[in-house]
């Protein structure tokens, strides 16, 4: 099982809360593994004007799994062209060799031995830690919704159409559209009283009760 979560930061009192990295660092104390740090880099970042620091232009996105093996990946889904430079430099493949690499005796020392070869991925390299993508441009007021070409990758890399997609909010609707569109089963959990109803969330209580297309997502109102 694999777990998104969008964590932004705040300050208090000008210091930086560092709260993305309290929060990874609680998980890993009961359990979790988090294999990604992954930084969703704004290309319109909120307008501020700070006096004495930088502007803030990201947010984390924590991986966080149950088990540090064993949990879904499908690396072929999400991978993308290699970058023009590391085609120029390493196309032709690589065989390690010099003083560093022959110190590496053993097979369990790094993949870099001397005499080891690797050859580019004709399927392509996976994405980088470090998303470059705009805010949501939905017409909803709703200030932190996601972009759908953020959820996609996610849903895609870590769930087989059919696998069980929980959104835990259903505020503007991204999460439930794109687990539609990858033919995913979803649960929405609706946070918050029935009579704040978002456009998403009343296209999920009419997609219950009539069908549209895709298994009725269950839903459940409450804190």
């Amino acid at each position: 099982m694999g777990v998104f979560l969008v964590i932004g930061d705040t300050y208090r009192n000008r210091r930086l809360l560092l709260v993305p990295h309290r929060i990874a660092i609680h998980a890993d104390s009961i359990g979790w593994t988090v294999r990604n740090d992954i930084i969703w880099k704004k290309t319109d970042p909120a307008p501020e004007s700070p006096r004495n620091r930088w502007r803030s232009g990201h947010e984390h996105i924590l991986f966080l799994t149950k088990r540090a093996t064993g949990y879904r990946f499908n690396t072929d889904a999400v991978r993308v062209p290699y970058a023009a430079a590391t085609l120029r430099r390493w196309g032709a493949g690589q065989s390690y060799g010099g003083p560093k690499s022959r110190q590496r005796k053993d097979a369990k020392d790094s993949r870099m031995r001397d005499g080891q070869t690797f050859k580019l991925n004709s399927r392509g390299c996976l994405p980088t830690d470090v998303w470059t993508l705009p805010a949501s441009n939905t017409s909803q007021h709703h200030y932190a919704a996601f972009p759908e070409q953020l959820v996609r990758p996610i849903i895609e890399a870590c769930s087989h159409p059919g696998d069980l997609v929980i959104d835990p909010f259903v505020d503007s609707g991204t999460v439930c559209r794109a687990a539609v569109l990858s033919a995913s089963c979803l649960k929405a959990v609706i946070v918050g009283p029935p009579a704040i109803l978002t456009p998403a969330r009343m296209f999920l209580i009419r997609a219950r009760s009539i069908g549209e297309g895709f298994s009725a997502p269950r839903l459940r109102f409450g804190l």
